[in-house]
C-alpha cells in the first residue's frame, strides 16, 4: 500500500486544457505519469505526432471521438476514471492500452486499429 501511495504523489498534475492546448499545436505529447484534471475533449482532430499517456490518470471524462491518430497512441498503465469516449477513431499506427483500467464508460464503437492494437491485462469497470 506504501507503494501505491507514493507512486501516486510523484506524478505531475496537469490540467486537460495544457493537454489540448500542446496537442492542438502539434507539440509533442509527453504526459506520462501525470494526473490530468479537467475533461479533455480532442475529438475531430488529426493527431500526427505520437502522444504518450502512460502510467497517467484521467481524472474526468475523456473524450477522442473522430480523432485520427496518425502516430503511436500509449495509454499503457493508465487509468480512465470518467467516459473514455474513442468511438470513430482511427489508430493508424500502435495503439497500446495494455494493464490499463477503465472505471467509467469506455467507447470503442466503429474505431478502426490500422497498428497493432494491445488491451491485455486491462480492466473494464464499467459499461463497454
Amino acid at each position: 500500500m506504501t507503494g501505491l501511495a507514493a507512486g501516486a504523489s510523484d506524478k505531475r498534475i496537469v490540467q486537460a486544457s495544457e493537454v489540448e492546448r500542446t496537442i492542438r499545436a502539434g507539440e509533442p505529447a509527453e504526459f506520462d505519469n501525470c494526473i490530468i484534471e479537467g475533461d479533455l475533449n480532442l475529438s475531430g482532430l488529426k493527431i500526427e505526432q505520437p502522444v504518450h499517456f502512460n502510467n497517467t490518470v484521467f481524472q474526468d471524462s475523456v473524450k477522442f471521438e473522430s480523432t485520427i491518430f496518425n502516430g503511436d497512441a500509449y495509454f499503457g498503465d493508465s487509468a480512465f476514471n470518467g467516459t473514455a469516449d474513442f468511438r470513430y477513431s482511427a489508430f493508424n499506427g500502435t495503439a497500446y492500452f495494455g494493464d490499463s483500467a477503465f472505471n467509467g464508460t469506455a467507447i470503442f464503437w466503429i474505431s478502426t486499429f490500422n497498428g497493432d492494437a494491445t488491451f491485455g491485462y486491462s480492466a473494464f469497470n464499467g459499461t463497454a
